[in-house]
């Protein structure tokens, strides 16, 4: 291989790179405006995101010390955030709503919806739902969100208890 061959192949090599670098580049920007968007929500009721998950189109976040959790979710034509005071739910649900698909002699469930239900503590308001996907507009393909929604519904169940707990030892 002379020194023209080598050029020449390190020249296409960053052609194809390039491209690619700067893709990534700005979806880590993507990626951390939308972080700051949530931490923005957070703070505008003097809370501090202490945990954080990202996926697709939608973040969710908790503020331990203020018990208040934090999601928002984007779409092509706005981005809704939404506040949920833990100390006002009695608990959350996690809903995984599916069908039946069958197909020759063989049948599968197919997940629709993956959300969490959070439940107030006065009976008289209906129940707080947050979408963690929905076949009619996410990818037909499940990656993480139900061990997300698993993950969350934990987190928030554990941290309702915990304020209950606390609640009951002061009175």
């Amino acid at each position: 291989m002379n020194i023209e061959s080598s050029i020449l192949l390190l020249i296409m090599i960053l052609v194809g790179a390039i491209p690619i670098v700067i893709i990534n580049k700005k979806r880590k920007v993507k990626e951390k405006q939308f972080l700051q968007t949530l931490i923005s929500l957070a703070e505008k009721s003097n809370s501090i995101i202490t945990e954080q998950d990202k996926w697709g189109d939608r973040i969710i976040g908790i503020d331990k010390m203020t018990h208040k959790m934090f999601f928002i979710k984007k779409t092509a034509e706005n981005e809704s955030g939404i506040e949920i005071d833990l100390d006002e739910m009695k608990k959350c649900r996690f809903i995984n709503t599916h069908s039946v698909v069958t197909f020759k002699e063989s049948s599968q469930k197919v997940t629709e919806r993956l959300e969490l239900a959070f439940a107030y503590n006065d009976p008289q308001k209906p129940d707080l739902i947050l979408e963690f996907y929905n076949s009619a507009y996410d990818s037909l393909t499940l990656r993480d969100e139900i061990n997300l929604a698993e993950k969350w519904s934990a987190i928030a169940n554990y941290e309702i208890s915990r304020e209950r707990r606390s609640n009951i030892g002061m009175k």
